[in-house]
């Protein structure tokens, strides 16, 4: 048993021996280059792209349409350009409206110059019933004159009102300030007094909103008060 011990030491030995690399051989060792920066607190800026339709909000959009069919005579305005509340828009021919005030109005004067020569008759007869000279059913009559005389000054100053108001739709005025964002007709054109026929469109760009879709995952970072850069499509009406 000594002597195997011995053996197997001496073989372990001898290979050892063998195993234990040249001294004259240099080894490469990589260097990898360390640098530090001291840790600062900051934000996170996260941008979210995304494509949406503009629209006017309720009350910020106004159609101009004619009242009736008529011709256009003056649309002073142009696409892009900006107006003022109560500026004209459109002003429209409309000789049957202009016929009716003109004929109201000298209904009017008609009816006031009856409505004189009654009075004065009325005067008349309540001297003559004083003196006994006329019935008191002939002052009566002259009476019934006079209240119906102003009656029909009533009627046609009624009239007169309204032919004004129909001659007043032929002139459209903006109801707030804001940018002419179509203009689809020019002076000289007819125009129908429907809804699928409109002459221009005014839009408010200080009142509009946007609806543009987001992923799932970005809708959490959208917070109120977050700021929004819009910018137009290539090709499209900014």
């Amino acid at each position: 048993m000594q002597f195997a011990l011995c053996a197997l030491l001496t073989v372990g030995a001898c290979r050892r021996e063998a195993a234990r690399p040249d001294s004259g051989v240099e080894t490469e060792v990589a260097v990898t280059p360390v640098a530090a920066e001291a840790a600062q607190r900051g934000r996170l800026r996260t941008v979210i792209r995304t494509t949406g339709v503009v629209t006017p909000t309720a009350g910020s959009e106004f159609i101009a349409s004619a009242p009736e069919p008529a011709s256009i005579l003056e649309i002073p305005h142009a696409e892009g350009d900006r107006v003022a509340s109560g500026d004209l828009l459109v002003r429209f021919a409309m000789p049957s409206a202009d016929a009716e005030v003109s004929r109201q109005r000298a209904e009017i004067a008609r009816a006031q110059a009856r409505l004189e020569n009654a009075r004065v008759t009325q005067a008349r007869s309540r001297d003559l019933a004083e003196r006994g000279i006329i019935s008191r059913r002939e002052m009566e009559n002259a009476d019934s004159d006079v209240i119906d005389a102003q009656a029909e000054v009533t009627r046609a100053e009624s009239a007169r009102a309204r032919a004004e108001t129909s001659l007043a739709r032929a002139i459209i005025r903006a109801p707030f300030a804001g940018v002419i964002a179509q203009r689809l007709h020019n002076p000289g054109d007819l125009t129908q007094a429907i809804a699928t026929d409109p002459i221009l469109r005014l839009v408010d760009p200080g009142r509009l909103e946007i609806t543009a879709p987001v992923a799932p995952t970005d809708a959490p970072r959208i917070l109120p008060g977050a700021t929004a850069r819009i910018t137009s499509i290539p090709g499209t009406t900014p």
